[in-house]
């Protein structure tokens, strides 16, 4: 086995939902993803230091959807929106922002 088949292995159990994956619908359907919160809120919305936000990641296989910035992701009742996209051989990494505020 190559690396690279390994690597697309060992991510398709990192997704799985027994796993750490979890579904959401994304674009209004459903997708398993890997979900990680990390500031609520946190300050500025990703573009300036302006106002607060929510700041989360979340990993996709890259065989199940190609992201675009924009697409929303609804978990828990919270709309998250794809603000950055990093990509790799298997995985794209998306940074996502929610509960976007003016007021600091």
């Amino acid at each position: 086995m190559h690396f690279k088949d390994q690597l697309i292995r060992d991510n398709i159990t990192f997704i799985n939902p027994t796993e750490f994956g979890e579904e959401v619908q994304y674009n209004n359907q459903p997708l398993t993803i890997v979900f990680q919160l990390i500031e609520v809120p946190r300050k500025g919305n990703g573009f300036s230091s302006e106002g607060v936000s929510d700041l989360a990641y979340a990993w996709i296989s890259a065989a199940e959807i190609t992201p675009q910035r924009g697409d929303s992701i609804e978990r828990e009742g919270v709309i998250w929106q794809v603000t950055r996209i990093l990509e790799s051989e298997s995985l794209y990494k998306l940074e996502l922002l929610a509960n976007e505020s003016p007021w600091g």
